[in-house]
């Protein structure tokens, strides 16, 4: 398994449109994994429960536009979550 570092001093967005970017379809699962890891730090655990939040309205977004027909999924969860231009 790959081991990553995570700056938990990016805002919540950015660390949502980066899990997307990473780990695609699997970001919420490793968002809410990062949750559980770091329960004994409250104000952490709050901050991955935020990320984990954010990908999933990221992917409710998607579902109510249809859903993606081709590769397109990662453009528009990246759009839904503020980032239009990089994919």
């Amino acid at each position: 398994m790959t081991r990553m570092k995570f700056d938990h001093d990016s805002s919540v967005e950015v660390q949502a449109r980066r899990l997307i970017e990473v780990f695609g379809a699997r970001a919420y699962g490793v968002a809410r994994r990062m949750q559980r890891r770091n329960f004994r730090k409250a104000d952490r655990a709050r901050y991955w429960a935020a990320v984990a939040r954010a990908i999933r309205h990221a992917r409710t977004v998607e579902q109510r536009s249809g859903g993606p027909r081709t590769g397109e999924a990662r453009s528009r969860i990246l759009a839904a979550t503020g980032e239009a231009g990089s994919a």
